[in-house]
């Protein structure tokens, strides 16, 4: 599991997309983003895209 604290007004996309871009990294399926800038917690929890059979990533090395 990952965790990202944040201080920020409110969460955004690229908020989103960048715990994607770690999961992806990591191979981690769930994160979570929290943020303490309010008085009450607030939180976001992110799951990992399951990639489907069909998709085939390109090869880089080619």
């Amino acid at each position: 599991m990952i965790v990202d604290p944040k201080m920020v007004a409110l969460f955004n996309e690229t908020h989103v997309a960048q715990m994607i871009g770690y999961q992806n990294i990591t191979g981690l399926d769930l994160a979570l983003l929290i943020n303490f800038k309010n008085a009450r917690l607030e939180w976001k929890r992110v799951l990992r895209p399951q990639q489907s059979e069909e998709f085939m990533p390109p090869d880089l090395r080619a």
